[in-house]
């Protein structure tokens, strides 16, 4: 009897497999499907080459400013994923400060895929920790690097999003801070998730609580409880 159980259940799995496969072919993720449509003369592995260190230098005009649009942006850095181009790394790192926040956020998913420009002594990554720590920054600056810090997704940054929560004097930087610890999925070295549930301002507490509910090792039921009755 367990051995016909056995191949009922295996049959069963199987099936099942078979249907999302054929579900998946079938019906494709739109955005897949739309990216297939637009580059079907192209071979599938130079997708991420179409773009040209030329093309990403043309993103920009005087004083490194964007003169494109986001969609062009982001378009050009997503298909110059395995374009190599140093000149580029401080010209689409001005992008993690610009006011759109689909163009701060494809700027950092291209530039930490630039290892050596990026995460080296005295680049990219150095400048967005300094400025995140930079009181004279502006609030709206601070915020921006802490959210490049969070699309960055290095672990080593963890220390410093925890700094900002306990010690930024603007609540939106301690925000920012705090979102960019649930991209990471991570507490924070000193459970800095729990901590912010007690902040002053009402944003920073709810962005905690609602941080809670996606790191995967939060545990902290006792702090989320405290905030039933909050405002």
């Amino acid at each position: 009897m367990d051995n016909v159980v056995r191949r009922f259940l295996v049959s069963a799995v199987a099936l099942g497999l078979a249907t999302v496969s054929s579900s998946s072919l079938a019906d494709p993720d739109p955005a897949r499907a739309g990216r297939a449509a637009g580059y079907a003369h192209q071979a599938t592995s130079s997708l991420e080459t179409v773009s040209s260190p030329e093309v990403i230098r043309a993103l920009f005009g005087t004083g490194n400013r964007p003169v494109k649009s986001p969609s062009r942006i982001w378009q050009v850095l997503e298909h110059g994923e395995k374009v190599e181009c140093l000149s580029c790394i401080p010209m689409v790192s001005t992008l993690l400060y610009n006011s759109h926040p689909k163009t701060r956020e494809i700027a950092a998913w291209w530039l930490r895929r630039r290892i050596f420009g990026v995460f080296g002594p005295g680049e990219v990554y150095s400048q967005v920790v300094a400025t995140l720590g930079n009181a004279t920054e502006t609030e709206t600056h601070r915020a921006y690097a802490a959210n490049a810090l969070g699309e960055f997704l290095t672990h080593s940054g963890a220390k410093y999003l925890a700094t900002a929560i306990r010690t930024d004097a603007s609540p939106m930087v301690r925000q920012a801070s705090i979102r960019s610890l649930q991209r990471m999925n991570t507490l924070g070295p000193n459970n800095e998730i729990s901590f912010a549930m007690a902040d002053e301002s009402s944003t920073v507490r709810l962005a905690a609580v609602e941080a809670s509910t996606r790191i995967y090792a939060f545990t902290d039921v006792e702090s989320v409880v405290a905030r039933v009755d909050d405002e």
